[in-house]
């Protein structure tokens, strides 16, 4: 799906050990997801990409969640086609309406709305972010709502799409994949 401006499209042949497997990271329309796409010119990278990212899918954290912690990291990081993806592949399920998305998306928004223990998660995004740390305060509020096991799926959740937002910065993704990105927004 890779058009002009993207720095790395699908490789022309794939290497053997990615046939077939490719297929399966497609959009809700069937398009491809670019950054596999990309991905795909290494099979060490392609495996990195699709291990961690299916790890964080299926951990202990409810879908709800992860989704705001995963959407918060993406939208600070500037992340548009991502952001895009998961609110078509997740927001139902999710239970995040279009409202919500779009508070989510403003960094200055207030969000004494959430219940603590989402708070903690869209603070943890944002601090994650703007500084590759978490202050004392936050991190005793997340270990006051998470116990062990969840608190370190919550660190690689945050860390992966971090990841996956710069990613798609560096290689220019978002303009070209998130051109119709605007039919994916929430009902």
């Amino acid at each position: 799906m890779a058009t002009a401006g993207s720095r790395m499209t699908r490789p022309d042949a794939l290497p053997d050990e990615l046939a077939g497997r490719l297929d399966r990271y497609v959009w809700p329309d069937g398009a491809p997801m670019a950054l596999f796409e990309a991905m795909a010119h290494s099979p060490q990278a392609f495996r990195d990409l699709t291990t961690a990212t299916t790890c964080c899918l299926t951990g202990e954290i409810d879908v709800r969640k992860r989704e705001l912690l995963i959407l918060r990291v993406l939208v600070q990081a500037g992340a548009q086609a991502e952001v895009a993806l998961h609110i078509a592949l997740f927001s139902k399920a999710a239970a995040i309406t279009a409202m919500e998305a779009e508070l989510l998306a403003d960094p200055a928004a207030d969000l004494e709305g959430y219940p603590p223990e989402e708070r903690v998660l869209l603070a943890l995004a944002d601090e994650v972010h703007g500084s590759h740390d978490v202050c004392d305060e936050t991190w005793a509020r997340m270990v006051k709502y998470y116990p062990p096991t969840q608190c370190a799926e919550l660190l690689m959740i945050v860390t992966q799409y971090l990841k996956i937002a710069v990613l798609n910065n560096v290689l220019r993704l978002n303009a070209v994949q998130g051109e119709d990105h605007e039919r994916y927004r929430c009902k």
